[in-house]
């Protein structure tokens, strides 16, 4: 039986870790740095996660609970915590958690992810299905932008399909390691730019095409330099959105749940209520406790 008032709540990813430490249903201390799976070896992770705990500022209650999600659970993480193939209902995730043995003074736990396994498609996730547990209502669907964005299809809390599309990961190397973001200099903000941009991308059947686009327009003088990063990002959104929207066959009528951080919202908001789609914001950080705090009471 888990303690629903005590508990750690641990997003711990490829690049960054949050911690959030509970005790009487308050929050009470709160870290966050850039220590992520990708910068331990898969001894380290116990000695890192006892050395953080030591940084808590409270005494913490004897029975207080950890539980850790992200790909601190994948096969380069701390403990291979699996993954639940779809369709599966999330309600599923408290009932195969990994347990993390000789973890420190708490019961430590790690959150499955989730997979689609074929036949067609092949698709992998790992924290996004705990956040997805704390936004999940009535609606269909819902969109985690960030450095792999997924849409995921829930119906009646069943994980139906999701899909990973790389614009993140994108953006940022075609601005920093490709010729089209080549001398970029000095960026800055312009809507108008990340419109227009997410105009091209809407229509756009060959994503290469338009980007390289880009490059040609700053050269013949037609996009000022210093909205590369605003064109290019509006190209990249404005396609992910388009072809998902496709791919799924939403309408006008439905309503996507956005969740994430604000930045990202504002951006994927702007454009859907551009293009003429309803959408909700959901703040990334409530849904990911909400989230831990479901699989605590289930």
């Amino acid at each position: 039986m888990f303690n629903s008032e005590n508990f750690i709540a641990v997003d711990w990813g490829s690049s960054n870790l949050r911690i959030w430490v509970y005790q009487q249903n308050q929050c009470v201390w709160q870290h966050a740095d850039q220590n992520g799976v990708l910068k331990h070896h898969p001894d380290a992770f116990k000695d890192t996660w006892l050395t953080l705990l030591s940084l808590c500022p409270q005494p913490l209650s004897k029975d207080t609970t950890v539980i850790m999600s992200g790909m601190v659970g994948s096969n380069i993480g701390w403990v291979d915590s699996h993954y639940l193939r779809c369709p599966t209902p999330l309600s599923a995730l408290s009932q195969h958690l990994t347990a993390v043995e000789d973890a420190g003074p708490f019961p430590t736990f790690i959150v499955p992810g989730l997979q689609i396994a074929g036949p067609k498609t092949y698709n992998v996730m790992r924290g996004e299905e705990t956040q997805l547990f704390g936004a999940l209502t009535d609606e269909r669907w819902y969109v985690f932008p960030g450095t792999h964005s997924k849409w995921v299809q829930v119906q009646e809390g069943i994980v139906c399909d999701f899909q990973t599309i790389m614009t993140g990961e994108f953006f940022h190397l075609l601005s920093h390691y490709s010729i089209v973001g080549k001398n970029a200099g000095e960026q800055n903000t312009n809507i108008q730019a990340f419109l227009d941009g997410a105009e091209r991308g809407w229509n756009e059947t060959c994503l290469s095409r338009s980007v390289f686009d880009l490059r040609a327009r700053i050269l013949s003088h037609s996009l000022p330099p210093d909205t590369l990063y605003e064109s290019l990002s509006g190209l990249l959104i404005g396609h992910e959105i388009a072809q998902m929207l496709q791919h799924y066959a939403i309408n006008t009528g439905e309503e996507v749940i956005l969740v994430g951080n604000e930045e990202l919202l504002n951006r994927y908001q702007s454009l859907f209520h551009h293009f003429g789609y309803r959408c909700r914001l959901c703040n990334g950080e409530k849904a990911f406790i909400n989230g831990i705090r479901r699989l605590l009471h289930e």
